[in-house]
């Protein structure tokens, strides 16, 4: 599962990219705390291929985003997408146009 973002983002060499899919890799520390990083790409095919991620292109905050204060036994994939979903959006993204995507 991946988040279809089309959000237009600015590169740091000032062309935007229309829209990118988002992994989250998801971590469980041993302390239950869960932290998800979060690896963008510029399109499907490079996602599902395992293709370079474009994080450092990208001028707008990916990075990893702790879940500190949720129990990490209450968690799904679904309320981990909605909980991204409303950090992202918390870092100036439109939530809206963020959608939990099947790649497979």
């Amino acid at each position: 599962m991946a988040l279809l973002n089309t959000n237009a983002m600015a590169t740091k060499l000032g062309v935007d990219i229309a829209s990118s899919y988002l992994r989250l890799e998801i971590y469980i520390k041993p302390s239950g705390d869960v932290q998800v990083a979060i690896n963008a790409y510029k399109n499907k095919e490079d996602f599902a291929a395992g293709g370079d991620m474009i994080n450092s292109a990208i001028d707008f905050d990916l990075s990893n985003i702790e879940l500190s204060e949720v129990d990490s036994s209450s968690l799904n994939i679904a309320s981990i997408h909605d909980l991204v979903k409303a950090e992202l959006a918390e870092r100036g993204l439109d939530a809206g146009k963020l959608a939990s995507a099947d790649i497979a």
